[in-house]
């Protein structure tokens, strides 16, 4: 029974001699290693194998579905290949791209090393690879690479070969700012603008014009006591900061000496 009209099949040639370059026998087998479902007809192909058996001349041809098909799922599984020949005996796993133009010619699905280990391999042109890819060495792609389904054309607006940098990311100042160069914030700054310098001093100091005499202790509280007001005395200046405490004494003198001393002490605000 023939398979749905809408499965895409690709004519494969092979031809394998031996190495005095005559004929071989034998036959190649291409198996479907799972259950496929062709979409249109909502038909289901089961897992299975293609047999070419090689004529007299070392050859054959044989139509395979493709590994891509748009209307088979799913898309991007692979043939394992086994040669069963007298002068070749191996296996290997191929895709067979829908975008093969006339005959895919076997000879171009032999991978460059004969490994059983299930390795996927690509055809030299076309084709899709399911599951991990694993390079050794170096890369080179031409044309659009696509990964994950959405080509990248270009990087933070660059094209060809992109080297990204910090400044790329608006990230230049992670790693070397220095502590002077580090903002503070708004408030921060608002409550320092209202502090003194370390080094601030009152640089006119203390100017003492007036001063009032009682008995007693001095209670500038209270104003009931008789206070008597010193005027065009001298001017007394005393250097103080901020915060400093200042003692003052006053020399009295009783029946023409100094007798007596008072103190009083005095704490300077800003």
């Amino acid at each position: 029974m023939p398979l749905p009209a809408s499965v895409t099949t690709v004519p494969v040639h092979i031809e394998i001699l031996d190495i005095n370059g005559d004929p071989t026998s034998g036959f190649v087998e291409f198996v479907v290693p799972q259950a496929l479902h062709e979409t249109v007809t909502d038909t289901v192909l089961g897992p299975g194998r293609y047999i070419a058996t090689l004529d007299t001349a070392g050859e054959a041809t044989i139509n395979l579905p493709a590994t891509d098909d748009t209307d088979v799922v799913p898309q991007g599984w692979t043939y394992e290949v086994r040669v069963n020949t007298l002068a070749w005996q191996t296996r290997f796993h191929v895709a067979v791209p829908v975008a093969t133009v006339g005959t895919l010619e076997f000879s171009d699905l032999i991978p460059g090393t004969a490994v059983s280990d299930g390795s996927v391999y690509l055809p030299l042109t076309g084709g899709v690879l399911s599951g991990d890819l694993t390079v050794s060495g170096d890369l080179t792609v031409t044309g659009t690479a696509s990964i994950g389904g959405a080509g990248v054309d270009s990087v933070n607006g660059r094209t060809g070969d992109v080297t990204l940098t910090a400044d790329d990311v608006d990230l230049g100042d992670v790693d070397n700012t220095s502590d002077l160069a580090k903002p503070v914030s708004t408030a921060t700054q608002t409550a320092l603008d209202g502090k003194a310098d370390t080094g601030h001093t009152h640089s006119g100091g203390v100017s003492i014009t007036r001063a009032y005499v009682t008995s007693g202790n001095v209670t500038p509280q209270d104003t009931s006591e008789a206070w008597q007001q010193l005027t065009g005395g001298p001017t007394l200046t005393v250097p103080a900061a901020e915060g400093d405490e200042i003692e003052l004494a006053v020399s009295c003198m009783t029946d023409g000496s100094v007798s007596t001393t008072f103190f009083d002490l005095a704490v300077v605000w800003g």
